[in-house]
């Protein structure tokens, strides 16, 4: 009878894990069912009995399943250093569910910080002085990008230990945040970290912010490291043009003397349309800067003037690079029709940002020129035949396609049928231009049909007219 219920309660478990909860105390204990339970869901192990939460083999084979389980680790087995060996080998971070005694083992806080540096963190105080565990753990800094790093749990003492900083900013530039005043100055160190790490550069001295040679190397790697250099160099040419280079936004850190150098602000814009916010008043009015920008980036066209969103060279160039330029064009443009077909035969992708009202009246009104219609017809009609069979223009464009050119009807039927079938003025106006319409389904009562002969036959029944199906 046991082993039947046994067998029973260990399949509830298979099947969830949490299950686990609601089964008799005697099978909490029984580490067979608790071990199922845990693989299904660790979870589970919050309601094994307390005698299998203190138990190091059951432990042990957990922890080689999920280390999550270090969790619920009892106050007994945290001073287990076989067990939290195991456990640091697999992930050095778990030197947190230590006990204080462990914590303060010079053996395994070695091999914790070996895995992962940041487990410095969890070290006695004794050992975050101790200066061949501090080297370790800054070489297996494995950064975990909240601002924290291995070197922040050092002493004061080994932070400013240059062989240790030298080795900290080489696997993390940021690292020089947290060495001490001494080594924000020493060019060596900081050199290092802005080789890694452009912007480690905030946190060098006002001394080596002022140096050309490091600040040259910063913005080299990221131009946006220009914001910590000092005024000085923010005004230096050579500087800021490989900022610029290599992050155009780099601009918003000059001064206003660069903002207004044209040659500057070109090279800016180029690499990044946007900076075209951070130049002078005077150069957002410059045609040739605003079109170079909007060339780069369609964002460009907001920081230029209302007068230049109104010009259709530069809007038209916005489009071109990205069709939702149009939404930052001025009124007036957007309401000028020839404008609009301008931009959809240079980028037809318009039509998913031109507004449906401007839409249907485009494609209602423009029967001043018959080719470009066509082309009206083929990139905003048939693109947007759904939406635009909904309104009132629909008859009056069906009619015209009919009058002018009922081939394009004919070509793409496909699209023009399911929202012409369930209006029979549509269907009667497709009649007066001799297209007649059937559904298959209805002129036959096979269950089967060749649909060939069907077509031939409707054909001959309908001698010179055109005849479709759906």
């Amino acid at each position: 009878m046991f082993l039947y219920n046994k067998l029973y309660f260990l399949e509830l478990v298979k099947n969830n894990g949490l299950n686990l909860k609601f089964i008799p105390d005697i099978f909490r204990n029984d580490k067979e069912i608790v071990l199922e339970a845990f693989k299904n869901n660790s979870l589970a192990l919050e309601y094994a009995s307390e005698k299998l939460k203190n138990n190091k083999e059951l432990f042990l084979q957990l922890i080689r399943i999920d280390t999550e389980v270090l969790e619920y680790i009892s106050e007994k087995l945290s001073n287990d250093k076989e067990l939290i060996f195991e456990a640091i080998c697999l992930e050095g971070r778990y030197l947190q569910n230590a006990s204080f005694r462990l914590q303060n083992d010079r053996e395994i806080v070695l091999h914790a910080v070996k895995e992962d540096g940041l487990s410095l963190r969890y070290a006695s105080k004794r050992l975050q002085n101790d200066k061949e565990i501090v080297l370790e753990a800054v070489k297996n800094d494995k950064y975990d990008y909240t601002d924290r790093c291995a070197l922040e749990f050092a002493s004061k003492k080994l932070q400013n230990d240059k062989e240790i900083g030298l080795e900290a900013v080489k696997m993390i530039g940021i690292a020089l945040e947290f060495v001490s005043k001494r080594l924000q100055n020493d060019k060596d160190i900081v050199l290092e970290a802005v080789k890694n790490n452009s912007f480690a550069l905030e946190f060098a001295s006002k001394r080596l912010q002022n140096d050309k040679e490091i600040v040259l190397e910063a913005v080299k790697n990221n131009g946006s490291a220009l914001e910590f250099a000092s005024k000085r160099l923010q005004n230096d040419k050579e500087i800021v043009l490989e900022a610029i280079k290599n992050n155009g936004l780099a601009l918003q850190y000059t001064s206003k003397e660069i903002q207004n150098d044209k040659e500057m602000v070109l090279i800016a814009v180029q690499n990044n349309g946007c900076a075209l916010k951070y130049a002078s008043e005077e150069l957002k009015e410059d045609k040739e800067i605003v079109l170079e920008a909007v060339k780069n980036n369609r964002h460009a066209l907001r920081f230029t003037s209302e007068q230049l969103k109104n010009d259709t060279k530069i809007v038209l160039e916005a489009v071109k690079n990205n069709e939702r330029a149009l939404e930052l064009a001025s009124e007036q443009l957007i309401n000028d029709n020839n404008f609009i077909i301008n931009c959809i035969i240079n980028n037809n992708k318009i039509i998913n940002y031109y507004p449906n009202n401007n839409l249907y009246s485009l494609i209602h009104n423009l029967q001043h020129n018959f080719d470009i219609e066509l082309i009206v017809l083929e990139e905003l009609f048939l693109n947007n035949i759904n939406d635009i069979s909904k309104t009132s223009h629909f008859y009056d464009i069906l009619s015209f396609i009919l009058i002018n050119n009922f081939q394009i009807f004919i070509e793409n039927n496909q699209k023009f049928i399911p929202n012409i079938i369930n209006n029979l003025e549509y269907i009667q106006l497709c009649q007066e231009h001799n297209i007649h319409i059937f559904n298959i389904d209805e002129i036959t009562s096979y269950g089967e049909y060749n649909f060939d002969y069907i077509k031939k036959e409707y054909e001959l029944k309908y001698k010179d007219k055109i005849v479709l199906f759906y």
